[in-house]
């Protein structure tokens, strides 16, 4: 398809109908280095990625949703939502704020809301299995949705506008296989799904309507 601008690693994600972007992330092996830089491709075409927007802060490991009209990143240690028209570009906006600081957010999204696990607070570095949610068209703090049946982190995420999944992860000390997911529209606790076929972690993930990987 093409390539990014800079190699860099423990980048977020997030993607509509039109163009999908790969948000701040680590420059540097030894993690000692962060970007706050945007770049984008649209996917009716190929070719490299252009540089689109920018973070309020340098960020890697947190967790990125959005819906046609706004695009959202939340934690990397932090616990701060911001946001950005997607037609628009620029520079991200403050949305408000997760009750705690949180990294390796698994994050997803329907047309409305955007729903996101805290699996590593910060700075407290403690696990942690609380699912939180915003109404992405409004500003305002992210409220509880419930709780992972499980204490993970590094979970991998995706959703269609109906349900949203949380897949693998780590508790020491072996990755984990379990497979949970929410209905966006109800709060409630997450519930059983399936299993990956092996145990994994940081793992990335993306859907369709219909099905997700």
């Amino acid at each position: 398809f093409g390539d990014t601008t800079a190699a860099k690693a423990n980048c977020i994600s997030f993607g509509g109908r039109v163009r999908a972007a790969s948000m701040g992330g680590q420059t540097t092996p030894s993690g000692s280095s962060w970007t706050n830089d945007i770049e984008m491709v649209f996917f009716s075409s190929t070719g490299n990625s252009t540089d689109y927007a920018t973070l309020t802060t340098a960020k890697k490991e947190g967790g990125g949703f959005s819906n046609e009209i706004r695009a959202f990143y939340v934690g990397a240690g932090y616990n701060t939502i911001e946001y950005v028209t997607i037609s628009q570009g620029g520079n991200f906006i403050d949305f408000g704020d997760m009750s705690n600081g949180s990294e390796q957010c698994a994050a997803m999204s329907s047309s409305t809301r955007g729903v996101f696990s805290m699996n590593s607070f910060v700075p407290q570095y403690s696990t942690s299995n609380t699912i939180e949610f915003i109404t992405m068209m409004t500003t305002g703090n992210s409220t509880d949705f419930g709780d992972m049946s499980s204490v993970r982190f590094t979970c991998g995420s995706g959703s269609n506008p109906t349900r949203g999944i949380i897949a693998g992860g780590y508790v020491a000390p072996a990755n984990q296989n379990v497979i949970q997911y929410i209905t966006i529209a109800t709060l409630g606790d997450a519930v059983d799904f399936g299993n990956l076929a092996a145990s994994t972690q940081y793992a990335a993930g993306f859907s369709n309507g219909h099905g997700g990987l």
